[in-house]
């Protein structure tokens, strides 16, 4: 009796030990673990400061006349159109969607633009002159990719926004030939070839500042929209 007595205390001896033993492990265990994950996460952030990096975008209020040529509830019939126009050699493109407003052309005032109107019309293409504003942008830009975002962004809004001024040809060429030059996220890849377009129009014979007109619409129609996209901003 007195030794099945002692056996059952020295196994509950035992069974305390290991449980103690176990608990102790599992304690530092998990604390090794939670050490190593907050090591790993700090040495990310040590490795790319660039994601930290932010500076403030401040793009003016867009103000410009074009030649509207159509408005249409379905998407179809405003390509349709589009692919018309790019057939007769005009470069439209769609401004607005829901409607989808087609136009063609960016001038710096009504003038200018009625003058344009009368062009089209003596081509056998009805249109009206209107005015069409996009509001300024005022964001914080973060991530790796910020420096060439604004620049992008910059351009595009001062060509758009500076209408009617006297930019200089040369100086304008060198700012978009940067922008070609540059390597840029995916979705601001349409604003670049239609800023390189925009260039190439420049080099152009004949009557340079229609081609120029036509393709600055271009570029402000793909600014609205990598904006819109990029900042949730409504177009």
């Amino acid at each position: 009796m007195g030794k099945k007595f002692r056996s059952g205390v020295l196994i509950s001896i035992i069974m305390v030990i290991l449980g103690l033993s176990a608990v102790g492990w599992f304690v530092w265990y998990t604390g090794k673990m939670f050490v190593g994950l907050v090591s790993s996460e700090t040495a990310v952030t040590s490795e790319n400061p660039s994601e930290t990096n932010s500076e403030i975008l401040n793009l003016p209020e867009i103000k410009l006349w074009t030649c509207q040529i159509g408005v249409y509830k379905d998407k179809e019939n405003a390509e349709a159109l589009l692919q018309n126009l790019h057939n007769k050699g005009w470069q439209a493109v769609i401004i607005s969607k829901e409607p989808y407003q087609v136009a063609v052309g960016a001038f710096g005032s009504d003038e200018e633009a009625l003058f344009y109107y009368q062009g089209l019309l003596e081509n056998g293409i009805d249109s009206w002159v209107r005015e069409v504003t996009y509001p300024a942008l005022h964001y914080k830009v973060s991530g790796s990719e910020t420096e060439t975002v604004l620049e992008i962004l910059e351009l595009a809004n001062s060509l758009c926004a500076g209408l009617g001024q006297d930019n200089d040809q040369t100086d304008v060429a060198e700012k978009i030939q940067d922008v070609k030059d540059s390597d840029y996220p995916e979705d601001f890849r349409h604003l670049q070839d239609n800023l390189s377009a925009l260039n190439a129009s420049l080099d152009g014979q004949g009557n340079f500042q229609y081609k120029y007109n036509q393709q600055l619409l271009q570029v402000f129609a793909e600014y609205k929209w990598v904006t819109y996209k990029y900042f949730e901003q409504n177009p």
